[in-house]
């Protein structure tokens, strides 16, 4: 970053350019990339992952900016003007180039329990890609302000293009499926899908945006802001026009939503009274005895750039992506060798030919926006309180905040005739959208092409912006106010909740068309943050930061497609044991309700007899936290630009393997997603006649047990960092500015008395100070003596150092040595602070607990002799080794 400042400027200009970039590359990446496929085979659990199916993933990106700002013209107008572009780039390179393997395995453990899970081999399906973005964006401000300053007007206009491309090719060379290890060892696959066509994405937008405001002050005590923006997106290119898709479903595939968007806000800001704490100097105005502040608004977003991404591949146009899915005897048989030697003898069509059965399908999708497709927009509304309590014993603050979440995005397969042909008597007359003979008996795979409108297509989703949600929180944080030198601490609680609607196509028991409400899902509805800070011996500030948050909400669901609308999103009926048939579906429920979590069984039971509702289940609370130790360099004898600091990230973890042995652990340290012990549910087959799907239970559903989930918490990670500033100080730059004025500088060289006040730079006199308002503190005759006579004693040094170092300052020449003059005044600031660091820790003794508590927060730090030590010779290094709760003054942070 380079900032410069002309000297002789008369609009107030400054420049700054800053250049970053970043290199990252990874190997292996971890994870090794999903199972592609309609319905999604095997999908909702835990997966294994074998190193083959891993890879190289590199990233790279760079950005630049350029800055102004300073009056324009003579106009009394303030203008700040950002010039910036980035890019971005990101590779990924599988190990192997061969197809995915995915088989279910079903695990008998020791304690009688089960697990359903999947194991993934073969190659990578999401790992052989490559994308880029840039973003050229320039914005501009400027600002009035009324000679009353009553007003401050803001104007701001905004441009950026954004542009995107990205080389589509997940799943390019297939994925096989295999419903148990035996029919893996028979190499008798249950399903292959594979994208037949890889494309490369690019596009394009401009996003521009106009706002006007004003910040008023009809009174000293309020301040109301007001104003309106103007956001507006313009797509540089869309989707190929298909007129057979205009013809048989009314819409444009090559519409997209460019449109132009007003949000106007208003907001407010009040401060009542005055608190009990004084002002810094005489005259200066008091903190308020509280802040009101409050505000409305419409918040506008834009639409990304690759929003339309999927439009301009999925066109249904043979240019278009072009997929292949086959179930059940349509599907290959695989020839893993073969293809390891050449990627080229990869099936290309089912088993039965491209189109020969139901079981085969190369239907191409269709993306497509509604008319009356916008982007999302929330209407917010919060109102929040701060300050003192308790006679100035704590700083306490709390935030309440409303958000209605309008116009959320969904799709909607408009080729889903919604025709049910028979329904699962035993699931309370789930309907299903396919005749039982599309369904494979001995896997319970589900062939969709019935239920279709239009064969000759697939999905044709139509991007919706119909849904809204709700959102509440309300926040409350206590600190202490007064500073502590040994401790601090701070406290804060979050409440949330929300609400939100969801489309039938992505969670759905009966039709998928439909709009519904359920609660919101992966957010805490409680949670407890926390810090605790030790100052021991002068020479280690130890300080913990800690967490405590309810379970996230997830849903009970069925591993695959069971409906036949081709979406793998069914929730679960759960069925009640005592009415189960199905030995090994009843075995498996009451194996379940018997050792599983206590959070995931009690949800179960709630809903036995019926189908589990949207975000029904809540998992278990966590708790996180990260221990921070900071050095003094002083106290280590190291030089006062050095910072040294020890890093324990999630040291709960480890504590609990000490504590509980691997065998026992409790997941402290964790954040666990219960929803990564995958569905309820797993499908094993079909009964044609009776026209119900056979189950099994997975029965570590919803369990956050480190010894039943293969996700494991953030491993102990220990970091040492050194820290060295490299400028030089702000005492000294200010010095030797003044000290050039008239020499090497245009302007008047300074005074002796000017160069004399340099000796307070940076630095307090808290008995001159406390002395100034000793009516406010009522300060006792005998606190004002002592007082007084400290006073006298720090200044009368003081001057005796000062005075002579002040004359030699003033008489240098005009070219003069720079590291002399600054080396002076660096002798003489020590030599003021040793006296003050004598005399100023009494002062605490002086004073009585009310009248330290209504001292202002900045004038305390130089009452202690800990900061005055850290800013002996000066700022750098920052070894002010204050407490104070959350900070604040010269205490640390």
């Amino acid at each position: 970053s380079f900032d410069w400042v002309p000297q002789n400027s008369s609009r107030g200009s400054t420049y700054s350019f800053t250049l970053s970039g970043n290199f990252n590359r990874t190997s292996p990446v971890g994870g090794g990339g999903g199972f592609g496929g309609f319905g999604g085979f095997g999908g909702g659990g835990t997966s294994l992952i074998t190193p083959s199916r891993d890879g190289t993933r590199t990233n790279w990106g760079g950005s630049a900016q350029a800055r102004h700002s300073g009056l324009l013209g003579w106009t009394g107008i303030f203008s700040e003007t950002t010039i910036g572009y980035s890019v971005s780039r990101s590779d990924g390179d599988p190990f192997f180039f061969l197809p995915s393997g995915n088989v279910r395995v079903n695990s008998q453990f020791a304690d009688g329990s089960a697990s359903v899970t999947n194991l993934q081999f073969g190659g990578s399906t999401a790992l052989n890609n490559a994308n880029g973005n840039s973003s050229l964006a320039g914005n501009n401000t400027l600002s009035w302000f009324s000679s009353d300053n009553r007003h401050r007007v803001k104007l701001t206009t905004e441009l950026r293009r954004d542009e995107f491309s990205s080389l589509f090719n997940f799943n390019e060379f297939g994925s096989f499926g295999y419903n148990t290890l035996a029919d893996l060892q028979a190499n008798r696959p249950a399903s292959f899908t594979r994208l037949l066509s890889p494309r490369t994405r690019t596009g394009s937008q401009y996003v521009g945006a106009v706002s006007l405001g004003d910040a008023w002050r009809p009174t000293n005590d309020l301040q109301v802001q007001y104003g309106v923006r103007v956001d507006g997106n313009h797509f540089n290119m869309g989707p190929q026009s298909n007129a057979d898709v205009i013809d048989k479903f009314g819409y444009d595939n090559a519409a997209v939503p460019n449109r132009i968007y007003v949000s106007p806000r208003l907001g407010f800001s009040w401060t009542v009274g005055q608190a009990d704490q004084m002002a810094l100097l005489p005259g200066m105005i008091r903190a308020p005895r509280a802040v009101i502040r409050g505000g409305v608004g419409l918040f506008q977003n834009t639409p990304g750039t690759q929003l339309i991404s999927n439009a301009i591949d999925n066109t249904g146009l043979p240019s278009g992506l072009q997929q292949l899915t086959c179930v059940g005897a349509a599907t290959p048989f695989p020839d893993w060798t073969r293809y390891a030697a050449d990627v080229n003898n990869i099936p290309r069509t089912c088993a039965d030919g491209t189109n020969g059965t139901v079981f085969s399908n190369s239907a191409p999708n269709v993306t497509l926006f509604l008319p009356d497709f916008y982007a999302q927009r929330s209407l917010r509304g919060n109102l929040g309180w701060q300050g003192p309590i308790l006679r100035n014993r704590f700083n306490f603050s709390v935030d309440a905040t409303f958000s209605r979440n309008q116009r959320q995005q969904g799709g909607i397969d408009i080729n889903f005739p919604n025709l049910q042909r028979f329904s699962l008597a035993d699931e309370a007359n789930r309907p299903v959208y396919v005749t039982p003979t599309a369904i494979v008996p001995a896997t319970g795979q589900v062939a969709w092409r019935e239920a279709r409108l239009f064969p000759q297509y697939g999905r044709v989703t139509a991007q919706t912006s119909d849904l809204e949600s709700e959102s509440r929180q309300v926040t409350a944080s206590l600190r202490p106010f007064v500073f502590n030198t040994r401790w601090s601490w701070s406290l804060s609680y979050v409440l949330a909740d929300v609400r939100e609607q969801f489309l039938g196509f992505n969670s759905t028991v009966n039709t998928p068309v439909g709009i519904e409400w359920s609660r919101g899902a992966n957010f805490s509805r409680h949670q407890i943050q926390y810090s605790l800070s030790y100052n021991a011996w002068d020479a280690v500030r130890i300080s913990w930061f800690g967490n405590f948050r309810s379970g996230i909400f997830y849903t009970p669901t069925v591993n695959q497609d069971v409906n036949g609308d081709s979406y793998g999103n069914d929730r679960a009926f759960i069925f009640d044991p005592a009415a189960v048939a199905d030995p090994q579906l009843k075995a498996g429920l009451e194996n379940f309700l018997a050792t599983g979590t206590r959070e995931a069984t009690a949800c179960l039971r709630n809903q036995l007899g019926r189908f589990a509702a949207r975000n029904s289940c809540e998992g278990p609370w966590s708790m996180t936290g990260n221990l921070n130790i900071s050095f003094n360099s002083l106290k280590l004898g190291l030089p006062q630009r050095a910072n040294l600091s020890f890093q324990v990230a999630n040291p709960l973890n480890g504590i609990d393997r000490l504590l509980n042995g691997e065998a026992g652990l409790k997941g402290w340290g964790a954040f666990v997603n219960p929803q990564s012990n995958g569905a309820l549910l797993f499908v094993r087959g079909f009964d044609p006649v009776a026209n119900r799907y056979k189950y099994e239970v997975n029965e570590r559903f919803g369990s956050t047990r480190p010894s039943q989930t293969t996700q494991r918490s953030a491993p102990v990670t220990f970091t040492m960092q050194m820290g060295w500033d490299l400028g030089p100080t702000r005492e000294q730059q200010q010095l030797l500015q003044q000290l050039d004025r008239g020499r090497s500088r245009p302007g008047n060289k300074p005074s002796l008395q000017q160069l004399r006040q340099t000796a307070s730079v940076g630095l307090i006199n808290p008995m001159q100070q406390i002395l100034q308002q000793a009516d406010t503190l009522k300060l006792t005759r005998k606190q004002a003596d002592s007082l007084a006579t400290l006073n006298r004693l720090y200044v009368l040094k003081s001057d005796s150092i000062w005075t002579p170092v002040a004359r030699f300052l003033a008489d240098l020449p005009d070219k003069y040595n720079h590291d002399d003059a600054y080396g002076r005044y660096r002798q003489a600031r020590e030599a003021s602070v040793d006296i003050l660091i004598q005399v100023a820790p009494g002062i605490r003794n002086l004073l009585t607990p009310e009248q330290i508590r209504i001292l202002p927060e900045s004038l305390i730090p130089f009452m202690d002799k800990r900061n005055l030590q850290g800013i002996r010779s000066g700022t750098a290094g920052g070894n002010r080794f204050m407490g104070g709760g959350m900070g604040g003054g010269m205490g640390r942070r």
